[in-house]
C-alpha cells in the first residue's frame, strides 16, 4: 500500500468537544498560521503544540494537520469506552509513522513523586526538563500560564473534555523547532489515573497515594520536502474540521 492509499483509507472520529471559537481556519490556500518569526501555541484535540520562532508557516500547518489526523484516527479505533489509553497512544504513533514521521523513544515510565501533594503542571515541566532539557520550558510555561486566563477558559474546557473520556485521562504537550528543512518535535504524553474526580486536568492537584501518573517521551522528525508529496491528501481528511478542533492560544494578551 502506498502512503497515498494509506491516508485515503484512514477512518477518523471527531474529538469529544469542539473548541468554542474557530480562531484557526485553514485550507490549501490559507495563510494561517500567519507568522514564522514568533512563538505560537495551539490546542489540537488533546495535544498542546508550541512552535519556537523560526518554524516556517508551512511547517506549522503540517505539524498541526498531522497531529490532528493521528489523534482522530486513534479516537476512531479506541473509543471512550476503551480502558487502556496506552493503545490509543500506540495508534497515534503508528499513524504519525505512516505519514512520514520518524519517532524515537516511547517507553512508558511512572512518575516518582517527591511530595505528598503535587500539581500536574509542575510535574509536567519536571518531566519535560528531565527528558529534553531547558530549551523550550520558557515557551511551555508561557503556554500553560496563558491557559489559566479567563480569555482561554472556554478553550480549556474543551481541551479537558477531549483529554478525559478514557478511564486513564490522556493529554500531550509538544514543542517544535525547524532546521535544514526538517521539523523536530519533542512530545510528552501524560496518562493520569486517579481514585478521586479529576478537574482542570493541567492544573489538577493530586495526592501521591491516590493518583498514578505515567508518561512517554518521544522525539519525532519530519522531512518537509518528502512530506510535501502527501500534504494535500492529509489536509483533505480534515480541512472542514480544522476550525473546530484546532485553536490558537493567545500567548501575549491577559
Amino acid at each position: 500500500m502506498t502512503t497515498k492509499q494509506y491516508i485515503q483509507s484512514l477512518e477518523l472520529q471527531d474529538p469529544v468537544m469542539a473548541f468554542p471559537a474557530p480562531r484557526v481556519t485553514r485550507s490549501q490556500n490559507s495563510d494561517v498560521p500567519k507568522t514564522s518569526d514568533s512563538e505560537q501555541s495551539f490546542l489540537a484535540d488533546k495535544t498542546i503544540v508550541s512552535f519556537a520562532a523560526g518554524v516556517s508557516q508551512q511547517s506549522r500547518k503540517d505539524v498541526l494537520n498531522c497531529t490532528l489526523v493521528a489523534q482522530m484516527v486513534a479516537n476512531k479505533k479506541y473509543s471512550s469506552e476503551d480502558k487502556d489509553a496506552i493503545n490509543w497512544c500506540k495508534e497515534y504513533v503508528k499513524v504519525l509513522s505512516n505519514l512520514g514521521w520518524v519517532l524515537e523513544g516511547g517507553d512508558v515510565n511512572t512518575y516518582e513523586a517527591k511530595g505528598s501533594i503535587l500539581k500536574v503542571e509542575n510535574v509536567v515541566i519536571d518531566i519535560l526538563v528531565s527528558a529534553f532539557g531547558n530549551s523550550f520550558i520558557g515557551l511551555i510555561t508561557k503556554t500553560l500560564n496563558a491557559l489559566k486566563t479567563k480569555k482561554e477558559s472556554k478553550n480549556l474546557i474543551a481541551f479537558e473534555a477531549n483529554s478525559m473520556p478514557l478511564q486513564k485521562s490522556c493529554f500531550q504537550l509538544a514543542a517544535a523547532v525547524e532546521k535544514n528543512d526538517t521539523v523536530m518535535l519533542q512530545v510528552g504524553t501524560f496518562l493520569l489515573t486517579s481514585s478521586t474526580k479529576m478537574k482542570h486536568i493541567l492544573f489538577f492537584e493530586f495526592a501521591q497515594d491516590k493518583t498514578k501518573l505515567e508518561y512517554i517521551n518521544r522525539r519525532a522528525t519530519l522531512n518537509i520536502e518528502s512530506f510535501a508529496k502527501n500534504r494535500n491528501d492529509v489536509l483533505a481528511l480534515i480541512q472542514n474540521k480544522v476550525g473546530d478542533y484546532i485553536s490558537e492560544i493567545d500567548l501575549y494578551s491577559r
